[in-house]
């Protein structure tokens, strides 16, 4: 959330840390 991207950077970032989560 630290670079205001417009594609969907925490969107996919947190489905990583679920994935990796998981």
């Amino acid at each position: 959330m630290e670079t205001p991207v417009p594609h969907p950077g925490p969107l996919p970032l947190a489905g990583e840390g679920a994935h990796n989560g998981e």
